[in-house]
């Protein structure tokens, strides 16, 4: 086994000199070593500007593109076949008032067999899934026969005539609390049920003359204040909004009847899912308080405050002036864009926790249709949309809208801002010359 221990070393002169030497050598490397650097600089260097541009890229980011924003209306919009229907109105003093009531056909559950039939009552099941507005008030609800047929291969629009014929009533509805469902049951008339069950060979959907949905074409559903609000321009103002789904087949006219063979006999007339329907919307926003109600409208005036409303009443639209620019500069690729929207709150009727949720946008097709942005499709939470309550504001991310446009597969660069369907609230949004301008920050990568 070998042992260790301390020894001394004694130094002569040759390994000094050798240290010496060693300095010598150390420095012809350094100088070797920086004489190559700077050669292998000027090799990446040289001849770049003899290849062609696409061989590079550069990332671009700018937050000055102009955005324009304007409050439009249209007072016709498809309504066919909604998952809700409403009844009601409600009224908002920047807005004004909003009315809404429905058309429906009314389906069989069976088809009728037995004798004549005896009437002996009829009642009336209307389901209520949700209300806003003022609570607490009386309100009748009034139903006519309608006169004309309804296609399930036809388009219906908010602002048609619902062609109301026979009056089959006015009812009182109790009184609706917040946050309830009701399924409200009202007694009717025997007639009511008598003039339905009147020729028993026409209660059957088999299509046809004798179909029943071309012997009873359907249902007008209305408020008595808004009984006569087919006519144009005339918006009753009712304070209560009243939601109903049709998809469990609650709302009903159930006829209560015996034959000559049986007691106790039912025979149902519903609205259902598979029942042609359709909405109607009406708006009246010159009943808005002075100094509150909306003054532009339709008529490409850039106000400093743009607004959206439920019930397809305004909304907003916006255009990008100058991305027409960009689009001739192609190719690049867009990375990211923000579209950001500070909201108006009075702390009154607005306040942070009264605006919705979200806000959707939709754009026009090569084909001419709405569709809702691509940047929904890639997912909900990339597109954003939703109200920060710290920051008052709304984003958006348009970056595949903004790609898609400038590639041509969009004809417009114009966007419309829009609430889904059921959204009972409102919102305004500063914009163009508003101290809290919009911010649209747009970063790209150009080949």
């Amino acid at each position: 086994m070998t042992s260790f221990y301390r020894r001394k070393i004694k130094y002569t002169g040759a390994p000094a000199l050798l240290f010496q030497k060693n300095k010598i050598i150390l420095a012809g490397i350094l100088l070797f070593a920086l004489i190559l650097y700077s050669c292998e600089e000027k090799s990446t260097t040289i001849g770049s500007d003899l290849l062609p541009g696409t061989d590079f890229v550069e990332v671009f980011a700018t937050d000055t593109i102009p955005v324009e924003s304007y409050t439009m209306y249209i007072d016709s919009v498809f309504s066919t076949n909604r998952t809700y229907s409403f009844l009601g109105g409600l009224y908002d003093p920047y807005f004004g008032n909003t009315f809404a009531d429905f058309v429906s056909q009314l389906r069989l559950t069976k088809k009728y067999s037995g004798g004549p039939p005896v009437v002996d009552s009829v009642k009336l099941a209307l389901p209520i899934t949700g209300a806003q507005g003022k609570y607490g008030i009386q309100q009748k609800v009034v139903l006519y026969e309608i006169t004309e047929q309804l296609y399930s291969d036809s388009l219906y629009y908010s602002n048609r005539d619902p062609k109301a014929g026979l009056l089959l009533g006015s009812y009182p509805l109790p009184a609706v609390a917040k946050d309830s469902s009701y399924v409200f049951v009202i007694n009717m008339p025997v007639w009511v049920g008598e003039y339905l069950l009147r020729d028993t060979t026409k209660l059957n959907q088999e299509g046809g003359a004798n179909d029943f949905r071309a012997f009873f074409k359907g249902l007008y559903v209305t408020l008595e204040a808004g009984a006569k609000s087919g006519i144009k321009g005339s918006v009753p103002n009712i304070p209560l909004m009243m939601a109903l789904s049709f998809s469990t087949g609650d709302f009903k006219i159930r006829v209560y009847y015996h034959t000559y063979k049986a007691l106790n006999l039912t025979f149902d007339f519903v609205i259902n899912a598979n029942s042609v329907r359709y909405n109607r919307y009406l708006h009246d926003f010159s009943t808005g308080e002075p100094g509150k109600k909306i003054q532009h409208i339709n008529d490409g005036f850039k106000d400093t405050l743009s607004y959206i409303q439920g019930f397809n009443g305004v909304f907003t639209r916006i255009k990008f002036p100058e991305m027409e620019e960009f689009k001739n500069k192609m190719p690049f690729s867009v990375n990211k864009t923000k579209l950001i929207f500070t909201v108006f709150l009075d702390e009154d009727i607005f306040t942070a926790t009264t605006v919705p949720t979200r806000i959707y946008m939709s754009y026009v097709t090569s084909s001419g249709t709405k569709s809702i942005v691509p940047d929904y499709y890639v997912s909900s939470s990339f597109f954003d949309g939703t109200f920060n309550t710290s920051a008052k504001t709304y984003s958006f991310n348009l970056a595949a809208f903004a790609q898609e446009y400038l590639e041509g597969s969009i004809r417009d660069p114009v966007i419309d801002m829009y609430f889904p369907e059921g959204e009972i609230k409102n919102v305004i949004l500063k914009a163009n010359n508003s101290p809290d301008t919009v911010k649209f920050q747009f970063v790209f990568t150009r080949f």
